[in-house]
């Protein structure tokens, strides 16, 4: 019975080992939204898309203005940000490398 016991412990540590090792190859993105007269611009919705198009995360912008967006896959995305009292704004394309975090704005 304790052999069992080791054997489910070393599974628990290996899949924690692995997914964390996983992790580490992936980038975030984040920056602060600021109007033209340098005031947060809070609440705004971001979405991440592929190059193609391909619809990959979203975050809202907090009421400083901040967003943040974790584990992406290494690869060439741009951001979409909406607001209602703004025109959408769509970034040129940029590159997420591994365990880089790229500031925008």
């Amino acid at each position: 019975m304790a052999l069992k016991k080791n054997y489910g412990v070393l599974l628990v540590v290996f899949l924690f080992f692995s997914l964390n090792a996983l992790a580490q190859t992936e980038g975030q993105l984040k920056g602060k939204l600021l109007d033209v007269n340098n005031v947060e611009v809070v609440y705004a919705s971001l979405s991440l898309f592929q190059k193609d198009s391909v619809f990959v995360k979203s975050t809202i912008s907090t009421t400083k203005g901040d967003f943040n967006i974790i584990a992406i896959a290494p690869g060439i995305y741009r951001l979409q940000v909406d607001h209602i009292e703004f025109e959408t704004f769509i970034t040129p394309d940029f590159t997420i490398s591994e365990n880089e975090t790229k500031t925008l704005f």
